[in-house]
């Protein structure tokens, strides 16, 4: 009789684990969503250094305006606030350009030659 009350409770605790396992995993799976591999965005960025005369031919291909978007919404003043509050260690770096010519991009270039062969004399040992 004490060997079927045991092997009761034990059917019945196992059940019961059984159970609570299969509700746990549902619970966890119905909030997530498949996303279709179309739908995620990648972006595969490539390099490689490039001499003078490639970064000229590359600058002058590219003769074209290129565009940024960036979208954003307008903040209250509590929102710039809590905002700034929250990124008070962090720097904010303004970045302005306009596009160059090709002989100003040759001449940039050759300044930036000169700066870097004054350099590598200034490093080297005396004879």
């Amino acid at each position: 009789m004490k060997t079927a009350n045991t092997f009761k409770s034990s059917v019945i605790v196992a059940t019961a684990l059984v159970a609570a396992v299969f509700v746990s995993g549902c619970a966890f799976h119905a909030g997530t969503q498949q996303v279709a591999g179309s739908d995620v965005q990648t972006v595969t960025m490539t390099a490689k250094r490039m001499t003078t005369d490639e970064k000229i031919a590359f600058d002058t291909a590219a003769a074209t305006a290129q565009t940024v978007v960036v979208a954003a919404k307008r903040m209250t003043e509590d929102e710039k606030i809590a905002f700034d509050t929250a990124t008070a260690g962090t720097q904010t770096v303004v970045i302005a350009a306009k596009r160059l010519t090709a002989e100003q991009k040759l001449a940039m270039l050759q300044q930036d030659l000169r700066i870097q062969a004054s350099a590598v004399q200034r490093n080297q040992p005396a004879a």
